[in-house]
């Protein structure tokens, strides 16, 4: 059975990386075999593509389109599960005879004691 891991990531402060590994490192440890497709929403931390892709796992990356950003992790999986979608459509045949097993972790580097609403997030 083929697993996949779906994982919406908003990181708006670099203070908050810290979280990130530890998903990447929880995901390296326990989950290295896995597709690992990630909705990554506007406003977070240029770093955060380089510290997945430090990780030589799997990932396919989507980025939120900011018209679909819904100030929450919603629009990351959202956009993680399309990306997911258009893959199965272009290799239907292997996933026939492979059944999907699917997981989703969440990671949202937005502290309220850190940031403000007006401050730090980005606005629809």
């Amino acid at each position: 059975m083929k697993s996949c891991i779906i994982f919406s990531c908003s990181i708006f402060d670099t203070t908050r990386l810290f979280v990130l590994h530890q998903f990447m490192q929880t995901f390296k440890k326990h989950y290295s075999d896995c597709d690992i497709y990630i909705g990554i929403n506007p406003g977070s931390v240029p770093t955060v593509i380089n510290i997945i892709d430090s990780y030589n796992l799997n990932t396919i990356i989507e980025h939120v389109p900011i018209h679909m950003y819904s100030e929450s992790d919603a629009s990351g999986y959202q956009s993680a599960l399309h990306k997911l979608l258009s893959v199965i459509q272009s290799v239907i045949n292997i996933f026939k005879s492979a059944p999907l097993q699917l997981s989703w972790f969440a990671i949202y580097g937005y502290d309220p004691d850190l940031d403000t609403i007006n401050g730090n997030m980005p606005s629809k």
